[in-house]
Parts: C-alpha cells; structure tokens; sequence
C-alpha cells in the first residue's frame, strides 16, 4: 500500500484531504462514441433522488476534438456516419500531490479503439454535493498525450500510473501504451515518454 510508504506530513495531507471530500458527490464516468467523457450524477445513498442519472458535465479530448470536423465533412460528403476518434478507454482515478503540494483527483482515460491519446483531468472539485450543479468550471484538463505520436496504435490499454522521484522531486509518472499501428504493423512497437 503506497499510504504506509508516506511520510507523516504527506499522511496528514491525504487524511484532510479525504475527511474533506468525504462528502463529495460520486459521479460515474464512461467514455463513449460521442466523442466526449461524460460524467452523471450518482446518489448512491439517495437512489430516488431526482438529479440522479443526469449529466453533470462532459469533455472533449483535444485528439479526439482535432478529427471532428473531419469525420463531420465525410459524413455529409458519404451520406454516411462517420466516426474515426472518441474516448473509448476506462477512465480510472488517482488521488496525487500536486507541485503546489495540494492534493487533487485526476480521471485519467485513454482513447481506447477510439484513438491513440491519453488525457488527464482534475476532476477534484466539479459538482457541489448541496446543489448538485457544476461547481467552478467543470473537470479541469491538466494534459493530453500521444505516446509515440504519429506512429502510436490504439490506446487500448488502461493507463497505470507510478509515483516516484526524479531529480529529487516527487512525481508521478502515467504509464500508457498503444498498440500496434493498424496501417503498418512495424509501427506502435516503441516506448515513447
């Protein structure tokens, strides 16, 4: 457990920083063909709540954003759908110290057989739990991605993430792979940082 490899200072962050958020509302994320990650409201201990299943807010990755227009322009030239990039990975959550030595939530989600990136979301503080409305701005993007660029495959696999120390400074390190590229097989085969 990486808790008991904390010193005391950094335990004491993570336990105000729970005690804190105990009250935070849950959300369920998914990522869908769309285009966006969409995250609805979830009153677990209220399941007749009224808000529940409604859509708190949604977000576009940059990627996927950048080959929208594209997909839009063939489907009006085809007649037919068209739809070659959307977030299709299983966003996973990680509580992190930040350089500020806050500590936040990130979502965490790649394209999936969507696409080949991967972004990162503060998603600390997004809903208030009195109102149920959007808190501030929504998710709050840190960064996005494309490991091994051009020749990177689909981003199929679940970003792990590491929390180490470069140069003497706490980090964390986000751990994605893409596969193989579809078009030519010799590409998707490099680890890329």
């Amino acid at each position: 457990n990486w808790y008991s490899f904390l010193v005391l200072a950094d335990k004491a962050l993570y336990d105000a920083f729970s005690v804190a958020n105990a009250t935070r509302l849950p959300l369920v994320l998914f990522a869908s063909m769309d285009g966006m990650l969409h995250a609805i409201i979830s009153n677990a201990t209220n399941i007749s709540h009224a808000k529940n299943g409604e859509e708190a807010w949604a977000f576009v990755p940059p990627y996927v954003a950048a080959n929208m227009k594209a997909d839009y322009q063939a489907t009006q030239a085809t007649g037919k759908l068209t739809i070659t990039s959307y977030p299709d990975g299983s966003p996973g959550l990680l509580d992190f110290k930040k350089a500020s030595g806050e500590i936040a939530t990130a979502a965490i989600v790649s394209d999936g057989v969507g696409g080949s990136s991967v972004t990162v979301l503060d998603v600390t503080d997004t809903i208030d739990a009195s109102s149920f409305s959007v808190a501030g701005k929504g998710p709050d993007p840190l960064w996005s991605h494309q490991p091994g660029g051009a020749a990177a495959g689909l981003a199929r696999s679940k970003p792990g993430v590491a929390r180490t120390k470069i140069g003497g400074a706490e980090t964390y390190v986000v751990v994605a792979g893409t596969g193989i590229l579809a078009t030519d097989s010799t590409k998707g085969r490099i680890v890329a940082g």
